[in-house]
């Protein structure tokens, strides 16, 4: 299992560095693993800076365009405030709250809902929400995890999908469609909600479609991921592999709430120990995704490793063991080696990786073993502490204080990345035209160089203007000047072919009334 040789929080080295192959030579390791949390609080900070002087300049403006208006609106003319580090991190887990919402209508697999949370989180690590709107931003998002993933949804069906979801009037027109004898005015609201609906959608796929490359350039076109549920997947098969017997110890316990385990209570089942792990780890990925740092200070494989040590003492706390006969995985009757109170496969698994890590590398001493498996487990315990955050912070947010953030949000965002807004909307039409201006005058200049084109060759004089038609003109030219030298016209001779040709046409003449005399006179016989 490899493991990242920078230090996150304070934890200590680890003695076998990432390879350069697999993962270690992935876009995912080299440019989104970070070393530590203050760079990637420095990365924020940034981003929110250049947001800030943005804002400042919109206040100057706003000020002086207020003052040549009214001179008491300057004064009492309030400056924007732009969001706080911390509101702007609220902000983020509502959205991927949010994107989590929006995967589980569109019935996404997991692994690409996943995509688009990652993808998502490395956009606004380096952008702020002040700049481009959260809600945009993942719905590209989960299209460009679609694309990435290569799980077909066309961008029209998702935004039809979303909007028949969530839009109020678009139920209530459904409603009265349903009807069984609408009346005229019905049918006249239906038709108009129809075609909003329809505006709507088409404008959401606009959104999307110009935020693409945007998001794509912010990602570095980086869409290559080595997901956490693969990781967790391989984890498992090692262990089951490790100790097939403990692996398949039932036991009855509640797959997504453990705390909740009554062995006659709802939501409490009987499960092989790996059934467990398999369930419950489904269950936490969300919350992995819910921190905001986690997946870039620790590598998917780490990360697996922590949910496997968090699943196991789950099992161990809150499980109830069950007296029945385990099975193996080859299908073999197998008796539980051990209790489950006194689990150990997430223990024995990292050691023997630390073993095999350590073996590997012969030039290390075996005492890197100690500090490897130190390090090691300094992290695990940092990724669970992290997890537990996400969830306490996930559990405390407050609806009211979102709607206020998102509303401060929409003031100081940025008009010339905001599609509702009239700048976008202006700056939009003047590109449109601008656009179609340029490729009128590209057309135009089209036209004047065939027309020059055409005039070389009837006048026999290249035109500098372009190469390819000069090229053609000289081409012709040397054709007829070489023609004329090498057979100049012979006055005398096409005199003389004209006389012979007079004096053949009027033998043929004579030759065919002779021929017509003498078929006139058999017929007579």
């Amino acid at each position: 299992m490899s493991s990242s040789s920078a230090s996150t929080g304070g934890a200590a080295t680890v003695a076998t560095p990432i390879p350069s192959s697999g993962f270690g030579g992935s876009t995912h390791c080299r440019f989104w693993l970070w070393p530590s949390p203050a760079k990637l609080q420095s990365r924020r900070e940034q981003a929110q800076r250049q947001s800030k002087k943005r804002i400042e300049r919109q206040n100057r403006e706003r000020q002086a365009a207020a003052a040549a208006s009214n001179a008491t609106d300057a004064a009492t003319a309030t400056p924007l405030q732009p969001l706080t580090l911390e509101e702007e991190k609220l902000i983020r887990l509502h959205y991927v709250l949010q994107l989590h919402q929006l995967a589980s209508l569109l019935h996404l697999p997991m692994h690409v809902t996943h995509a688009s949370v990652i993808f998502f989180k490395r956009f606004y690590l380096h952008q702020s929400v002040m700049e481009y709107s959260p809600k945009d931003v993942a719905y590209c998002c989960i299209y460009l995890a679609c694309k990435a993933e290569e799980h077909h949804l066309p961008v029209d069906r998702m935004m039809a999908t979303i909007h028949k979801a969530t839009d109020r009037d678009a139920a209530k027109t459904a409603a009265a469609a349903a009807s069984n004898a609408p009346s005229t005015s019905s049918t006249s609201s239906i038709a108009a909600s129809a075609a909003s609906a329809a505006s709507a959608i088409q404008g959401g796929v606009s959104n999307i479609l110009s935020l693409e490359v945007p998001v794509l350039g912010v990602l570095r076109f980086h869409m290559r991921l080595y997901h956490l549920s693969r990781s967790l997947r391989g984890v498992l098969k090692e262990v089951e592999e490790m100790d097939a017997s403990t692996y398949a110890m039932a036991l009855y316990i509640n797959g997504s709430e453990p705390l909740h385990t009554q062995q006659d209570a709802p939501g409490t089942a009987l499960h092989s120990l790996g059934a467990f792990f398999a369930t419950r780890g489904q269950a936490l990925f969300p919350r992995v995704l819910q921190s905001d740092d986690l997946i870039f200070l620790h590598s998917p494989a780490q990360i697996a490793l922590a949910l496997l040590a968090a699943m196991e003492k789950e099992a161990k706390e809150n499980g109830i063991e069950a007296n029945l006969a385990a099975t193996s995985s080859s299908g073999a009757a197998a008796s539980v080696a051990s209790s489950l109170r006194t689990l150990d496969l997430a223990s024995r698994f990292i050691e023997s990786k630390i073993d095999s890590a350590v073996v590997a590398a012969p030039g290390q001493p075996i005492a890197a073993r100690q500090q490897a498996l130190k390090a090691l487990r300094a992290r695990i315990d940092e990724i669970l502490n992290m997890m537990e955050e996400a969830r306490a912070t996930t559990a405390s947010l407050d609806k009211k204080r979102l709607k206020s953030i998102e509303k401060k949000r929409k003031q100081v965002a940025n008009p010339l990345l905001d599609p509702s807004s009239k700048l976008y909307q202006s700056a939009k039409e003047a590109n449109g035209r601008e656009q179609e201006e340029k490729r009128l005058a590209k057309k135009k200049k089209q036209r004047e160089d065939s027309l020059k084109h055409e005039e070389s060759l009837l006048m026999g004089s290249p035109t500098p203007t372009n190469r390819n038609s000069t090229a053609g003109a000289d081409s012709d030219s040397s054709f007829l000047s070489k023609r004329f030298k090498s057979s100049p016209p012979d006055f005398h001779a096409s005199t003389s072919d004209s006389t012979n040709e007079h004096s053949g046409a009027a033998s043929l003449r004579t030759r065919g009334e002779n021929l017509a005399a003498q078929f006139n006179a058999e017929m007579i016989e």
